[in-house]
């Protein structure tokens, strides 16, 4: 345990005890000038009493309480390489395709412990190299946002960040759901070093829970979508189950909003906030002063969108334009209508019958007093994609975690 010097005085003898009750080793870190020995003393007093007591044999095991440096830790535990001796970008020649085996279920704190113990050897050295090179893009991403982490911030923005980083860069784009789950465990891992948690519960997905962390806009699906709707249907699934949120958190895109080749769009956060947004095409024809916005504030952002469901998005721009919608007219519009803007209970009645059509349950679009009917439903910080993976984040502090 980290930062031990700061347990009230009772608190380590309960750890020892429990410990001792678990038959598990206790290692107190003591990151103080403070003398540790009273606290050594009174955990050696718990051996003793234990063996006087008559609760255990005579000759019953007892570990005796000592005091190391930290090379003395290190040396003391199985650790694998620190990550700069590893290379840069150790991933960007892996076959990142390549079929993981079946990969333990043990949390973060555990999981590279557990791969050591039950995957071969070669297999932990490649699953290392890319744990490694996970951790170091984390800390990375932390230390671009780490004025989002400052004092007396709520977790708000922060998660806004995150959820686009693992949707957009490393979890939605993963080759498979153990690489998924390899890049999760190492995140997680790196994102405590930094005072933020970030939770999974896999339990709440069922089974076969790391193959729904990727993206659920697979390149079948758009294929699908390409044969058997229009580009207006088509284009609203697939931002739908890109972002896995309805429709209502992207009803009020315009044109301008939404890369010509349909490689990235800008999502704002709130309707009035479009206008500020542009892509690149669109710089080149409007040059109003009034649509400087100071900052992003109220975005998220460029959201990346997969290469192979560009063509869609880039066909009905295409479509938006020959009906004569100019750079400040709604991306989707009513289908009978052009001239009229599509409703946020529309839409959603196009996702659910295109859904249906192509075989795909869209569970943040259920109704009633289903657990995932609110996840597209509400105001901002658009963190549907991490809610329904079931992932949550907390920033820690020394009184515990900030809402």
């Amino acid at each position: 345990m980290e930062r031990a010097h700061r347990l009230l005085p009772g608190e380590p003898l309960e750890l020892a005890r429990l410990a001792d009750r678990i038959d598990a080793n206790l290692w107190l870190i003591w990151s103080s000038p403070a003398d540790p020995t009273r606290t050594c003393n009174s955990i050696e007093s718990l051996g003793r009493s234990r063996r006087n007591g008559g609760r255990l044999p005579q000759s019953g095991p007892h570990r005796h309480v000592r005091v190391i440096g930290i090379s003395i830790f290190h040396d003391l535990l199985p650790l694998p390489a620190p990550a700069h001796h590893q290379p840069p970008n150790p991933d960007e020649h892996a076959d990142i395709d390549a079929d993981w085996p079946a990969l333990p279920t043990a949390d973060f704190p555990l999981f590279l412990a557990t791969c050591r113990r039950r995957l071969a050897g070669d297999t932990f050295d490649q699953l290392n190299i890319t744990y490694r090179a996970e951790a170091q893009r984390a800390d990375e991403f932390v230390r671009r946002h780490r004025h989002e982490l400052t004092p007396g911030r709520t977790t708000g923005e922060f998660q806004r960040q995150l959820n686009a980083y693992l949707r957009d860069e490393r979890l939605g784009t993963a080759a498979s759901g153990r690489l998924a789950l390899i890049r999760l465990r190492a995140i997680q891992a790196a994102l405590l070093t930094r005072g933020v948690l970030l939770r999974w519960q896999p339990t709440a997905l069922g089974p076969a829970a790391p193959d729904k962390l990727t993206t659920w806009l697979t390149p079948s699906i758009c294929r699908a979508l390409r044969a058997t709707v229009s580009t207006h249907a088509a284009a609203v699934t697939v931002l739908s189950l890109h972002l896995t949120a309805a429709p209502d958190r992207f009803a009020h895109l315009l044109c301008r909003n939404v890369d010509e080749t349909g490689r990235y769009l800008y999502l704002p956060t709130f309707a009035d906030a479009a206008v500020y947004l542009r892509a690149d095409w669109a710089h080149q024809l409007d040059r109003r002063d009034e649509d400087e916005c100071p900052s992003y504030g109220h975005t998220t952002g460029k959201t990346l969108l997969p290469p192979y469901a560009a063509d869609i998005i880039a066909a009905h721009l295409a479509h938006r334009r020959a009906d004569g919608a100019g750079t400040r007219r709604r991306f989707f519009a009513d289908p009978k209508n052009p001239e009229l803007d599509a409703s946020d209970r529309a839409l959603t009645e196009t996702v659910l019958r295109t859904c249906r059509r192509i075989g795909v349950d869209p569970i943040w679009l259920h109704r009633g007093h289903c657990e995932f009917a609110q996840l597209g439903a509400g105001p901002a910080p658009l963190t549907d994609w991490m809610a329904a993976r079931r992932l949550d984040v907390k920033i820690l502090t020394d009184r515990g975690a900030t809402l």
